[in-house]
């Protein structure tokens, strides 16, 4: 997949030759690319001590790695005649992001399983090898309870938390899919599955908005098995989370493995307006060149 930072300025120079009344230029582009390498850390929305990953976030000073949705058994549920290959994906970026990392701590924000029924001998294969891939690091697992997580004390013997208070911050971790019972100034939740759908791709998305007086910040899904949610034409009421409510104050990030920079994108209020735009344009260009 191309950069999205290069496929949303591809649509941005577009809409300048397409249609002169959007008033874009080069320097007043829809995108800014965020500094995630220290230097420029008090720019990224929310808070300071986020490090953005594929489809997962780092938080205080590398220690803990945060990923959410991975919907293990979802090959299984697919109706495929052979397998989609879950495990090893799931296993190879996991130790991927803890190679990189080296984190202390990983946290599963939820919708660890994908059955709701059911765990199979399959999926306890998955998840026993991607603990067991923990270990090998060092690092230990925190699982949270997810709304398809029934079956997770099946396999997970310790405290399946419904909401997980950092140390030392005023950060809670949740699923998402019910108010939490922790109050907190800043939530990191699932859930969603954000994507962006720029010129018919779709890119795994993070979201940073306002729920009354705390930040929410919303994870991609980290199985590739989901398509996710398209956020730019979704109305209120299409969102599942009750913390999500002043939609229009959403903004989307995107990571872009490439350069690994954040690339922030306007609220939904004017990205929406303007993706709608674009998307016309396009088509009005594509008749007549």
């Amino acid at each position: 997949m191309k950069a999205a930072g290069i496929e949303y300025q591809k649509i941005v120079n577009r809409c300048i030759y397409v249609c002169s009344s959007i008033n874009i230029t080069p320097e007043n582009s829809l995108w800014k690319v965020i500094d995630t390498s220290g230097s420029n850390l008090t720019n990224i929305p929310i808070v300071q001590d986020i490090q953005y990953r594929d489809r997962s976030i780092v938080l205080n000073s590398g220690s803990i790695l945060v990923l959410s949705d991975l919907h293990i058994g979802r090959d299984e549920a697919s109706n495929v005649e052979f397998p989609l290959g879950e495990q090893s994906d799931l296993v190879d970026r996991v130790d991927m992001h803890l190679t990189t990392v080296a984190p202390e701590e990983v946290v599963l924000a939820g919708d660890i399983f994908h059955e709701f029924g059911r765990l199979t001998a399959r999926s306890r294969s998955t998840i026993d090898a991607l603990e067991d891939c923990c270990h090998a690091h060092g690092a230990t697992l925190t699982c949270i309870q997810g709304n398809h997580d029934n079956m997770l004390a099946e396999w997970w013997t310790g405290n399946a938390h419904e909401s997980y208070v950092i140390k030392d911050s005023q950060t809670v971790v949740c699923h998402g899919h019910e108010i939490p019972s922790v109050d907190a100034g800043r939530y990191i939740i699932g859930h969603e599955h954000p994507t962006i759908r720029i010129e018919g791709t779709r890119h795994p998305c993070f979201l940073d908005v306002q729920c009354n007086e705390s930040d929410v910040l919303v994870l991609p899904a980290f199985s590739r098995l989901s398509p996710g949610v398209v956020v730019n034409r979704m109305g209120k009421d299409a969102f599942q989370s009750p913390l999500l409510e002043d939609i229009d104050s959403i903004t989307p990030l995107i990571f872009d493995s490439s350069s690994e920079d954040i690339l922030e994108f306007p609220p939904l209020a004017e990205l929406t307006e303007y993706l709608w735009c674009t998307w016309c344009d396009l088509r009005w260009f594509n008749r007549v060149v």
